[in-house]
């Protein structure tokens, strides 16, 4: 037997504001005329303003740069973060892709010192990129470190930057941050992906794969194609 699926809260108050107004008008007025109009009146403006949020939630998305994010690879993804933190008056550096000691960007202000791990990632990031980033911030002599995301964290990750001070961005905290550090931060995300070039990875076949545009979205697909048709996620 189907489970049945939980109703959420904010639909069974909705539901109360608009119910409640008409048993009231109508065992005071006795008319349900008058009950209906009332609750067709709650209902219109709950509805407008609900419209309205989810507009105003759209047009922040589109603001921050998160959807430009999500099509990029991890090498534009530190590239973006490095104009990002420059434009918001931070001394920044992205350190050597080979040999980087867990920290992708090395970003300084107001005798701060904060060691990044940026994962551009389709799904949460794991307990590695802690480990990895607590390590960095005694390589580099940093008073913190972070780990920046466009996706969300495993609970395992959680409980590790508990245990280690590392501060966690996820998905939503990014998207905070973007806007409070650039409003503008779409633009210098637009400019990023029309700019600086994928980085090519390595095929199972040893040939390279390079970031192609699909249907669906942007891929690693082997630039050996047709002879190899394997592609990979960004």
């Amino acid at each position: 037997m189907a489970r049945r699926k939980k109703s959420d809260p904010l639909d069974q108050l909705l539901g109360l504001l608009i119910v409640g107004p008409f048993l009231v008008v109508l065992y005071y007025t006795k008319s349900w005329q008058m009950g209906l109009a009332v609750s067709g009146l709650i209902f219109g403006l709950i509805l407008g303003y609900r419209i309205l949020s989810s507009m105003k939630a759209k047009e922040r998305l589109r603001m921050s740069g998160i959807n430009q994010i999500d099509e990029m690879d991890g090498f534009q993804f530190e590239y973006y973060l490095d104009q990002l933190f420059k434009s918001h008056g931070y001394k920044s550096k992205v350190t050597s892709s080979v040999g980087d000691y867990g920290a992708d960007l090395i970003v300084e202000k107001n005798g701060q010192k904060i060691a990044i791990q940026a994962k551009r990632y389709s799904k949460p990031v794991g307990i590695k990129a802690v480990q990895e980033i607590a390590a960095a911030v005694s390589y580099y002599s940093a008073d913190q470190g972070w780990v920046i995301t466009n996706n969300g964290y495993t609970k395992q990750a959680e409980q590790m930057a508990t245990s280690t001070n590392v501060k966690l961005i996820a998905r939503d905290e990014l998207v905070t941050m973007m806007l409070k550090m650039n409003p503008n931060a779409n633009v210098i995300a637009k400019q990023t992906l029309e700019t600086v070039e994928a980085k090519k990875i390595r095929c199972k076949c040893d040939s390279t794969m390079s970031v192609k545009q699909g249907k669906y979205g942007r891929f690693y697909g082997c630039d050996s194609y047709p002879r190899c048709t394997n592609i990979k996620k960004l």
